[in-house]
């Protein structure tokens, strides 16, 4: 079963389809979210919270595989492991964002700032390193001005 932090995962009935749920309860401001609103229209899907908190996997837990822990995979997305994107500064401007840290909001924060232009974060995924018990992230994002038709 998927595990996405962006919604619920109602189960209808046993052995049924799963009903994923996306509840998106405001609007963001700014035109970076009027983009992903537009894209999400456009795709006939409710644009994903970015104020939920992502889980943490912990190296004993009885699965460490990557997964997908918020929004979703696309043709076009620019992939970025965590560790490849460390900066002090733009650690210090994302928490000067007012975000609540680690959620989508506070990443895509962060990786405005250490790329020095916007991004718009559409994936995130999540796994536990083997070799060194750690936990990463891996960041699917496109920067605005590379999207091609109209958007």
């Amino acid at each position: 079963m998927c595990n996405l932090c962006t919604g619920f995962i109602q189960n209808l009935s046993e052995g049924s389809l799963l009903m994923i749920r996306v509840h998106f309860k405001e609007s963001f401001p700014g035109e970076l979210d009027e983009i992903r609103n537009r894209v999400a229209r456009e795709q006939q899907v409710e644009a994903p919270n970015l104020d939920v908190k992502l889980p943490f996997i912990h190296y004993t837990a009885r699965d460490t595989s990557e997964r997908d822990v918020w929004g979703s995979a696309r043709p076009g997305l620019f992939y970025n492991y965590d560790d490849r994107v460390f900066s002090a500064d733009a650690r210090i401007t994302a928490n000067a964002s007012g975000a609540q840290s680690n959620t989508p909001r506070w990443w895509t924060a962060y990786l405005t700032a250490f790329h020095g232009k916007p991004v718009i974060l559409e994936h995130i995924r999540a796994g536990v390193n083997r070799s060194n018990g750690y936990m990463y992230l891996v960041f699917g994002y496109v920067f605005p001005d590379a999207k091609k038709g109209g958007l």
